[in-house]
């Protein structure tokens, strides 16, 4: 008995051992904040993997008027492919919104944002990346 419990702490050891150096981690891999943006913002990086993933990229955005700003993602997927999807950001009567996308994002590749259309108002824009696999 003593000798089955000495080997089933090793295989658990040695499987959490493993698992804690996976480099696929699934989680928040990166937080952004751009705060008081009153001009556009172009190709700003939020985050480049150092391998391929799927990633969630959630945004959550909040201005001063009841426009709508324009909100862009841009990555390049393992097929070489560069995308770029325009998210809906239009504001409600509280000024704010969020919106999120899964992407396959190909390692060293950065995924990117771009906010246009910012006349007169205030924003303020959170990130948040994720991989999920």
């Amino acid at each position: 008995m003593k000798k089955i419990f000495i080997i089933t702490a090793f295989i658990l050891a040695f499987t959490y051992i493993s698992n804690a150096s996976d480099p696929k981690f699934t989680g928040i891999v990166v937080s952004k904040q751009f705060l008081g943006v009153t001009t556009d913002i172009s190709n700003a990086v939020i985050y480049t993997p150092d391998s391929d993933g799927v990633f969630r990229v959630t945004a959550y955005g909040q201005d001063s008027t009841n426009g709508g700003d324009p909100f862009t993602v841009s990555w390049t997927d393992t097929s070489s492919a560069s995308h770029s999807i325009t998210l809906n950001m239009a504001n409600n009567n509280n000024h704010f919104t969020g919106s999120s996308l899964v992407i396959r994002d190909a390692a060293s590749s950065s995924i990117t944002m771009s906010v246009s259309s910012i006349s007169g108002v205030t924003i303020d824009l959170y990130l948040t990346v994720e991989r999920i696999q």
